[in-house]
């Protein structure tokens, strides 16, 4: 069974999802300790089991507000990504009736966990905060000042087209006087 520790290897610069994703690493973490077992009863009979209950209930909680956000700053790649979060929880429902502390569904469940939360931040995590980056929404939820966004073209003075670097925009430099197209 691999170990997952959080690093900043899987840091997306969305403040809010790195947070939320390093608790998920720590609850994983804590879930599939061989030390950490349930007292069996709640895996028996008709009830199902606690720890994937309290996991699901986690990740349906974290992922509303990611989705929420990537609604609210209208993410192209929405759609892809909240699949992958339905993919996960529908898994997870599956595992709710299996002991998940007993070997070997402990360690099946911890390896399909683990293995589902690396390529999920790595791909689609990753891929929505280099977007918010490259679109200057990150690192913090709220989107900076429409005067401070990358804008692609200008007329500059004489009415020629110039294109300007986001860093120009991003630090506030006047524009260049010059009638030159570039």
């Amino acid at each position: 069974m691999q170990t997952l520790r959080w690093s900043e290897n899987f840091a997306t610069k969305i403040k809010d999802l790195d947070a939320a994703n390093e608790s998920l690493f720590y609850l994983l973490g804590h879930l599939c300790d061989q030390g950490v077992e349930c007292d069996g009863t709640s895996c028996l009979g008709d009830s199902t089991c606690q720890k994937v209950d309290a996991l699901v209930a986690f990740l349906t909680r974290n992922m509303a507000a990611e989705e929420a956000t990537m609604d609210k700053w209208d993410f192209p790649a929405r759609e892809a990504h909240a699949k992958d979060h339905n993919y996960v929880v529908t898994r997870l429902l599956e595992w709710r009736r299996v002991s998940i502390c007993r070997v070997p569904a402990r360690d099946a469940f911890c390896d399909f966990i683990h293995s589902w939360t690396t390529r999920h931040i790595l791909t689609f995590d990753r891929e929505f905060g280099r977007w918010a980056e490259r679109t200057a929404y990150a690192p913090g939820l709220a989107p900076l000042p429409e005067e401070w966004l990358p804008v692609p073209m200008v007329t500059a003075p004489g009415g020629c087209c110039t294109k300007l670097r986001q860093d120009e925009i991003l630090r506030r430099r006047p524009l260049p006087e010059t009638t030159d197209c570039l």
